[in-house]
């Protein structure tokens, strides 16, 4: 929610400050805003990136999900956008020194290669290529999270390396019941750090490798003609 208040107010106002025809052509007037408003929005991303991933609740795994849509949709407006790509160029440089230069060099470029030089038709072709790939990672992401693997292990001294604790949460108390390990993080990242059997580290990996197919391979084949479309017809 928070996120999506940053997204909806804070960003929103700086860009439309940077696009007013009354914007100083300054450091402070431009460069420095400009700089606090990818700041923002990187932070806002992560924190929604990182509930989409591991909060426990689906509503709110959906709600990050919405927020990085939006979060996305916004940074692509302003890749595309002219009118700032313009006040960022007009800012004279010849007093700053060459990092300051090298900074705003490199954001240019990040525009002209975004295809903020293109004509109208092809920015806004770009655009929804753009949100219909962050669309598409979102799906693949929430196949991949959804696809929870295990492996069963019948020999106890396979867990040796393990914590304590990790081992006894994992045992059952019927001796002839499987030790099962989840490819979910709690389980994965341990076992693959502690365990000493190579064998079992590796069968855990290689389920862990295939989550989310073959249900992701109709969104890799979409994204790739969305990426096969950026690539044939010139547009970066």
């Amino acid at each position: 929610d928070w996120s999506s208040n940053v997204c909806s107010s804070d960003l929103k106002a700086i860009r439309n400050a940077l696009k007013a025809d009354n914007c100083p052509n300054t450091f402070e007037g431009t460069l420095a805003p400009y700089n606090q408003m990818l700041m923002a929005t990187d932070t806002a991303m992560g924190w929604a990136a990182l509930m989409f991933q591991v909060h426990p609740d689906e509503a709110i795994r959906n709600a990050a999900g919405e927020c990085k849509q939006k979060l996305a949709a916004f940074g692509n407006e302003v890749a595309l956008d002219k009118t700032i790509y313009t006040q960022i160029d007009s800012v004279d440089l010849s007093d700053f020194d060459g990092q300051t230069k090298r900074y705003v060099e490199r954001i240019l470029r990040e525009f002209r290669r975004s295809g903020v030089d293109k004509d109208d038709a092809t920015r806004e072709r770009l655009k929804a290529i753009y949100a219909k790939m962050v669309e598409l990672g979102q799906t693949y992401q929430k196949n991949v999270l959804a696809d929870v693997r295990q492996i069963e292990l019948t020999d106890r001294t396979l867990l040796q390396g393990l914590p304590e604790d990790w081992v006894a949460a994992h045992t059952p108390k019927d001796d002839s019941a499987p030790i099962v390990i989840t490819t979910d993080y709690p389980d994965f990242i341990p076992f693959q750090s502690y365990c000493a059997d190579e064998p079992s580290r590796k069968a855990l990996y290689a389920e862990f490798m295939l989550r989310g197919f073959p249900k992701n391979e109709s969104v890799l084949k979409r994204s790739e003609e969305h990426t096969s479309e950026l690539q044939s017809r010139q547009y970066l």
